[in-house]
């Protein structure tokens, strides 16, 4: 399998050029997102969900994950809400709170991917995060 279709693979390899950025900022990290997004425009959701969900999950990457999805509407389009929340396990700080809204449920909320009532139970969870 090419390291473009798989998914563990291409989140090391990311994260390795993030690492490697002498003075990484938010413009520096998002040129590389812009790199990652135009190679797997054309590939299958599925493995751009897998994609985002190694760069969360094993190289902590939250933000960029949201983004990669954002960016590649076939699999925006086929997140549900098991998997949004998936998505938001460990949010535990503003920030975070923030890119998640912002960039994923706020988005799914409004186009119908998640029910009111998740979003409700979120606003009415003890959890602040």
């Amino acid at each position: 399998m090419s390291q473009l279709l798989d998914p563990v693979a291409l989140a090391s390899k990311m994260d390795g050029e993030i690492r490697q950025l002498p003075h990484p900022s938010t413009a520096t990290i998002r040129s590389i997102l812009r790199n990652y997004s135009l190679n797997i425009k054309e590939a299958e959701p599925k493995l751009v969900l897998e994609f985002s969900r190694q760069l969360l999950t094993k190289v902590g990457r939250r933000w960029i994950a949201y983004e990669i999805i954002a960016n590649h509407r076939p699999a925006f389009c086929n997140l549900n809400q098991e998997m949004i929340e998936q998505l938001g396990t460990g949010i535990d700080s503003w920030w975070t709170v923030d890119s998640f809204a912002r960039t994923i449920s706020g988005p799914a909320w409004r186009d119908g991917l998640v029910s009111d009532r998740l979003i409700f139970n979120w606003a009415n969870s003890s959890d602040r995060w």
